[in-house]
């Protein structure tokens, strides 16, 4: 018995022995495994913190120990915006195994700035944005006013700005603000009396002109609210001009609105002749004018003239202006019957078409064109005693064959030529006087395009010194007067009148 209980012992302790060389190999494991990820998760970083506007962040920057052990960053740096402050979770690759971390971005840095000094008027607090030149911060900076302006005081004062970006850092700069009084009023010049016609749009600004000292928008104001435009009369009109701090000033003028009672004037109409089955331009050499309206109305009624059929007619030009003024002209139309000698217009349009296709070139001036078919007219045909003067094209065609004519013939060709390169031209007639019994027919020539009129005149002169070539009303009454009596005696009612001046 005492033997077997000495055995027992024995295998106990033994047992307890293993027990306890187990704990502790356990203990040791334990505490190698959590040595171990205790080592590994200390060498990242939980979260760094960089300075905002920093140019780049390094990666390394997370490790904790410094070991020679690259960290790269999983997460795209470049997506982070590092002039934002703020918290950015990143991820980073380390010993093969991805960490997280939290990058923290901060502004510490006041904002610093150049200021200005400002000088305003008294009505007006100014935004203290207007006393920053220049601002260096990284975030975004506001700017306010520690204390208001007082703007009740005339003078210097000095001003606190205050600077605060998006880091909450601040910075207090002050700047020197100039108060002013303005107690002058704008200046108007240029405000007249004025006469208008009834029917016309009064331009009451024009050659009025408004400033100030210290304004430099004042605001000009006309009341015309006293003006009747539909009513002859005189009326008042004020002016009124008002800067910013309210100083004011006021004109008036008179307005004088003249009822138009004067009908347009029709000038160029002349006996028209033709033969039988021939076309006529009817506006062709009419112009109309009017005292005040500048583009007057003109109607022509030929519904009583049958081209066809030879007889005497009538055609009637009637001209009314913006004011409702009207006057008529009647004009005779003959339309005789066709002779053997008679040419279709197809065919004497064609031949001044040859004509102008050798003389002329499409980049002269229309006072070229005028002047190079003066030319080749006075130079190519004769003076012959009598024509035809029925037709006026078929009259340019003869000269154009025969290379002889009359004055009616020369006005002829001039007009069919002029007429075909599309400058405008009126037929001048010389009337009775009692120095000549006959008639002369010349043109008066616009190259402007019908704003005004010169005298041509192609048919030869004896005295060769004179040259009718685009010359105005004073030429050609000094050579009527002077050197041939009444040779250009004209009704100068019918025509417009041509520039004083003569052209250079």
């Amino acid at each position: 018995m005492m033997k077997s209980n000495k055995y027992a012992k024995k295998s106990s302790s033994k047992k307890r022995i293993l027990l306890v060389v187990l704990a502790v190999a356990l203990a040791w494991t334990a505490v190698l495994s959590a040595g171990f990820w205790f080592f590994v998760v200390r060498n990242i970083a939980e979260e760094v913190t960089v300075e905002a506007g920093c140019e780049t962040v390094d990666p390394n920057g997370f490790r904790i120990r410094q070991w020679n052990i690259p960290v790269e960053f999983v997460t795209d740096i470049e997506a982070i915006d590092l002039n934002m402050p703020g918290d950015y979770p990143v991820q980073l690759l380390y010993l093969d195994r991805i960490y997280d971390s939290v990058l923290r971005i901060r502004d510490t840095i006041p904002p610093k700035a150049e200021l200005l000094d400002v000088t305003t008027l008294s009505i007006r607090i100014p935004e203290p944005e207007e006393f920053i030149s220049q601002i260096w911060d990284v975030t975004q900076v506001s700017v306010s006013y520690e204390t208001l302006p007082d703007m009740t005081q005339p003078g210097e004062q000095i001003v606190s700005v205050l600077l605060t970006d998006g880091g909450g850092n601040t910075s207090l700069l002050e700047a020197t603000l100039t108060v002013i009084f303005d107690t002058s009023a704008p200046i108007v010049e240029g405000v007249q009396n004025m006469s208008i016609y009834r029917g016309q749009e009064p331009d009451y600004l024009d050659g009025v002109t408004i400033s100030d000292d210290l304004d430099e928008a004042p605001v000009l104001t006309v009341d015309d609210s006293r003006v009747d435009l539909t009513q002859g009369g005189n009326y008042q009109v004020i002016y009124t001009a008002m800067d910013a701090s309210g100083n004011s000033v006021h004109q008036t003028a008179t307005l004088t609105v003249i009822v138009d009672e004067e009908a347009p004037a029709i000038l160029g109409v002349q006996p028209i002749s033709l033969y039988a089955g021939s076309t006529v331009s009817y506006r062709s050499g009419i112009v109309v004018r009017d005292n005040i309206d500048e583009s007057p109305r003109l109607s022509i009624d030929s519904s009583g003239v049958d081209l066809t059929q030879p007889g005497e007619y009538q055609i009637v030009f009637t001209a009314t202006d913006a004011a409702g003024n009207s006057s008529s002209v009647t004009a005779p139309v003959t339309v005789k019957e066709k002779t053997g000698r008679y040419v279709e217009e197809s065919v004497i349009l064609d031949r001044a078409d040859q004509v102008l296709a050798v003389i002329i070139r499409e980049e002269m001036t229309d006072r070229e064109k005028v002047e190079t078919v003066f030319r080749w007219v006075t130079g190519n045909f004769s003076y012959y005693g009598a024509s035809d003067k029925t037709d006026w094209m078929q009259a340019a065609y003869s000269i154009m064959t025969t290379r002889m004519g009359d004055c009616f013939n020369f006005y002829a060709v001039t007009k069919l030529l002029l007429d075909r390169l599309g400058i405008p031209n009126i037929t001048v007639t010389r009337c009775d006087n009692p120095y000549r019994a006959t008639r002369h027919y010349w043109s008066l020539v616009s190259i402007d395009g019908g704003e005004t009129y010169y005298h041509v005149d192609t048919t030869p002169h004896s005295n060769g010194n004179y040259r009718f070539c685009l010359v105005t009303d004073e030429y050609l009454d000094y050579y009527d007067t002077h050197i041939f009596r009444g040779y250009y005696a004209r009704d100068k009612s019918l025509y417009p009148a041509t520039p004083i001046k003569a052209l250079e």
